[in-house]
């Protein structure tokens, strides 16, 4: 059984998420609907290092949470860059 199940893709005008652990899911969210992004920790996180970022949309209220995540500021400024270059 592969452990490592989640898949993150960054195209240029999205993210595309894959779960492929028991069953398999996808979710693809344009940058220009991204509403919000949060970088956070929760205390187990912190004690072992991971945080988790949360892409929010205003579209049908969608979110996605990428959790337990190691060094996570350069991929945080990363979704942060593409939502604004979107916009533009």
């Amino acid at each position: 059984m592969q452990l490592n199940a989640i898949d993150y893709k960054f195209y240029d005008d999205s993210i595309e998420y894959v779960d492929w652990f028991l069953v398999k899911s996808k979710k693809k969210i344009l940058y220009s609907r991204i509403t919000d992004i949060t970088q956070w920790q929760t205390i187990l996180e912190r004690i072992f290092g991971l945080w988790t970022i949360v892409v929010e949309t205003a579209w049908n209220s969608s979110m996605l949470r990428m959790n337990y995540l190691e060094n996570t500021e350069e991929l945080f400024d990363k979704i942060n860059h593409l939502v604004k270059e979107s916009s533009k």
